[in-house]
């Protein structure tokens, strides 16, 4: 299970991140959230359910039933199907609710390193380009979030 970290630019000014390898982080999740802009291209190869929230119904891909592991990932950590929902896509990051109601980008603990990886921001204290390409897919997604 993920333990989440927010990016901090002075505390992890010197941090890299270890890129994702595969999808083993998903092997114990059942579903997958979706997003209304996926659903032509999960349609077709996903069961789709629901889940109860607060404010009404989320959509989700089915990825196993039972209790049993991930159906959709190989032992190798590659993914099975031939779409990979959104909501799996940005790992090792997300972008998770302050108390103050904004966005803050986070890190899954277990991906930051003082000594090896990619660089998490570059010397003028920017995200790196990296960063920033999913920073700006986590938005995408968060704006087609909020659609619905």
């Amino acid at each position: 299970m993920p333990q989440w970290i927010a990016l901090s630019r002075t505390q992890h000014a010197d941090h890299s991140y270890l890129p994702r390898q595969g999808y083993t982080f998903a092997v114990n999740q059942a579903v997958a959230p979706v997003l209304l802009a996926e659903l032509p291209k999960l349609l077709p190869h996903y069961a789709l359910g629901f889940i109860q929230q607060e404010t009404g119904y989320q959509a989700v891909a089915l990825l196993s039933l039972d209790g049993q592991n991930n159906l959709y990932l190989h032992s190798d950590g590659r993914w099975l199907g031939i779409y990979v929902p959104a909501s799996l896509r940005g790992y090792p990051f997300t972008l998770a609710n302050t108390e103050e109601g904004q966005k803050a980008l986070c890190v899954d603990q277990a991906h930051l390193s003082e000594e090896q990886g990619e660089p998490l921001f570059d010397e003028a204290g920017n995200l790196a380009p990296t960063v920033q390409r999913t920073v700006e897919f986590l938005n995408q997604c968060e704006q087609n979030r909020e659609i619905i």
